[in-house]
């Protein structure tokens, strides 16, 4: 099961086409992210939404949430393993190309949700 306040937040951040660092996520969502132990466990709840959604078939949520101050909205490298995991980078594709086609599938899916 996922975790229902976080999941909700995420769709509402693709609903508004949005993007989010992790911290300011975080804090929205009222998890601690202060210890390297909290910041772990609030990815893999992040993670968790996304195997969810691939069994879904829809797309990955967490690609949604990046770095704070990155122009680029480069979500961590447990994203991309995930990703690739998950088979959801096509071939030849790099890491960039995958991450903005899947921002633009998540804002497409839930734009009318």
């Amino acid at each position: 099961m996922v975790n229902e306040i976080i999941y909700n937040k995420l769709k509402e951040i693709a609903k508004r086409q949005e993007t989010i660092n992790y911290s300011q996520f975080a804090s929205d969502c009222n998890i601690p992210y202060t210890s390297i132990d909290e910041r772990k466990q609030f990815h893999k709840l992040i993670g968790d939404i996304s195997e969810f959604e691939v069994s879904q078939c829809r797309p990955m949520l967490s690609v949604l949430v990046h770095h704070k101050g990155d122009i680029e909205r480069t979500p961590g490298k447990g994203f991309f393993e995930l990703a690739d995991k998950l088979k959801q980078r096509n071939l030849k594709e790099t890491d960039k190309e995958m991450q903005y086609r899947i921002i633009k599938d998540c804002w497409k899916f839930w734009q009318d949700k």
